[in-house]
């Protein structure tokens, strides 16, 4: 057997519809960066759903939030 090397891939977290986190591995692009919000949500999703129906689906969600009027409890 061949020796065990951890390579730091990196991390992201997505936090429901709120925030998203991520931390970039020391391989790559934007070695050991920090990103966070819009950026790790589209990491996020591309990593889980691909870039194009990821994409999609987000355009979908920006959507109707705008046909859709909030509800509001007065």
């Amino acid at each position: 057997m061949r020796e065990f090397s951890f390579r730091d891939m990196g991390s992201l977290i997505a936090l429901g519809e709120y925030a998203a986190y991520g931390s970039l591995g020391h391989h790559g692009f934007l070695r050991g960066a920090f990103i966070r919000g819009w950026m790790a949500k589209l990491a996020h999703t591309s990593i889980y759903h691909g870039f194009l129906k990821g994409g999609a689906g987000w355009l979908a969600d920006d959507l109707r939030r705008v046909i859709r009027p909030t509800i509001v409890l007065d």
